[in-house]
């Protein structure tokens, strides 16, 4: 086995043993199902990245190699690596939703997601001076610049400027307790906020200063550890009511740590955890139209989820601050990244997507077969394999150029195999001049496509899916269905990699619908 297989079969082990997390349950489609529409606004240019930074604490990753846990990842969303990448404004901004940011910041070429923006910065005049570094996942599209961020904010969540000109305790004022909450722990570790503070009252308005809508506290040493997130991380799950670990450690008074001193149903009170069990405190006021799935009850964790349906009152959108003003801003232009679609078919043959590869076929074999060049009509991946589909001694093909140059990988050249690993996917960004949402290869790089299943990256690209959300309603289970999403898909006309993992949509209307008390 090839040493670079090796090392992805073994992340792919690592993946396919996690059963919790919580954005990576999320998908596109959930997002569209909850919110009106794709609502991100173009908020500008703003130079001096380092400066303010900080505000986007959150960094998107891909699965692999990070399998053990998933918390950071998002189905379909590809950083950039040999397998994927699909970092364009809109991709980073449904990515950013998913795991309930209001803010996407592009960098160059990376995503990060904030929750607060400094109210003192200023956009720059003319974004594509210093916003002009290509997508990975579309070279026609910018994701920022080497010092500079292009931010996006999601109109469904309250203002940024609302949110910071009220006193903290009066934003802190509509936390309200959602349950009590095994190992909770969020993916996001803000140093702003994740702080020792004097009182829990201190906690929870560091949380609402910087947009955070989740909150848990711990008396330790006679101060209070205070935690913020947007959404909860692997292996969380919530108590039944009644759970003697919830009476005992999830009633802590944060004053002095005595146990069993505190309701943290009681509005009046605000209670800590103890014994990494704890109460957990969610404001709607912070929230969005999209919110990454809340855990349900367990006894064990090794148990089913129990479905757990949110009380509406701890639900976004905000409707005591009002949301974002979008008045004079532009809406996020609709494309995502580019398809690398995983098979070609071609005269009754599949082709396999083989990686990204630096250079063109001829310069690399002695005898790499057809070299095909400006091919009228045929500027795209499918062309470029029905022309090399004649030739009965065809075992693949690769396009650079933007599909001007195709190339027949014919019986007799030497095993494309000896030439991989394959480059970064980021590198073959550039649109075919005849299909523009797909991938003909880069700036000297050509997308490469074998009748081996087996070889490059295509037997790897089906690991990457994440753990869906499941539970149990009533004694039912509730699964995820995804020819439900399927539906959704055919309906919106998506062509979106994303879509290809979705997570159901009804699951996450199950577990966001709500009811008017504030039990289960």
């Amino acid at each position: 086995m090839r040493p670079w297989v090796a090392q992805v079969a073994a992340a792919v082990a690592g993946l396919l043993g996690v059963v919790d997390a919580q954005g990576s349950y999320g998908s596109v489609a959930a997002e569209q199902a909850a919110c009106p529409a794709d609502n991100f606004y173009h908020l500008g240019c703003f130079e001096d990245w380092g400066t303010f930074s900080s505000s986007f604490p959150f960094v998107p990753e891909t699965p692999n190699p990070n399998p053990s846990n998933p918390s950071s990842s998002f189905p379909g969303f590809f950083a950039g690596s040999q397998y994927g990448a699909t970092v364009t404004p809109l991709d980073c901004a449904h990515v950013c939703r998913g795991h309930g940011y209001r803010l996407t910041a592009l960098v160059n070429g990376q995503c990060y997601c904030g929750t607060v923006l400094p109210t003192t910065l200023t956009p720059v005049a003319d974004p594509l001076v210093i916003c002009n570094v290509p997508c990975n996942g579309n070279e026609n599209l910018m994701c920022g610049g080497g010092d500079a961020a292009s931010i996006y904010v999601d109109s469904s969540f309250a203002d940024n400027a609302e949110v910071q000109d009220l006193p903290p305790a009066t934003v802190a004022g509509y936390y309200g307790y959602l349950g009590c909450y095994n190992s909770p722990d969020f993916p996001v570790s803000d140093p702003r906020v994740n702080l020792d503070v004097a009182s829990v009252d201190d906690c929870f308005d560091l949380c609402a200063q910087y947009g955070y809508p989740l909150v848990h506290a711990e008396h330790v040493g006679g101060v209070v550890q205070c935690r913020c997130g947007t959404e909860f991380s692997a292996g969380n799950f919530r108590l039944f009511d009644g759970d003697p670990n919830a009476d005992t450690w999830c009633t802590v008074d944060c004053d002095n740590g005595d146990e069993e001193a505190c309701d943290p149903t009681d509005p009046s009170q605000r209670c800590c955890g103890k014994n990494n069990i704890f109460p957990i405190y969610a404001n709607p006021q912070l929230m969005g139209c999209y919110l990454p799935v809340i855990p349900g009850f367990k006894t064990n964790p090794d148990d089913l989820f129990t479905c757990y349906d949110v009380p509406s009152t701890l639900l976004g959108p905000p409707t005591e601050i009002p949301q974002q003003d979008v008045s004079g801003l532009v809406l996020i232009g609709a494309e995502v990244s580019l398809e690398r679609p995983p098979t070609i078919t071609t005269g009754g043959n599949t082709l396999y997507l083989a990686g990204c590869l630096d250079g063109l076929l001829s310069g690399l074999f002695p005898v790499p077969g057809e070299v095909i060049s400006e091919l009228p009509g045929t500027l795209d991946l499918q062309g470029c394999a029905d022309v090399c589909a004649t030739d009965p001694s065809f075992v693949g093909f690769a396009v650079t150029d933007a599909g001007s140059t195709c190339e027949c990988l014919l019986t007799g050249a030497i095993p494309i195999e000896v030439y991989f690993p394959p480059e970064a996917m980021g590198r073959c960004s550039t649109p075919c001049d005849g299909d523009g949402s797909v991938s003909c290869g880069g700036d000297g790089y050509s997308i490469v496509y074998s009748g081996d299943p087996t070889f490059g990256i295509y037997g790897y690209l089906d690991h990457f899916d994440l753990p869906q959300y499941q539970c149990l309603d009533g004694g039912k289970f509730v699964p995820s269905i995804t020819e439900r999403v399927i539906a959704l898909r055919i309906l919106t006309q998506s062509r979106h990699l994303y879509n290809d993992n979705d997570d159901d949509r009804d699951n996450h209307h199950h577990n966001n619908r709500g009811n008017d008390d504030n039990g289960n």
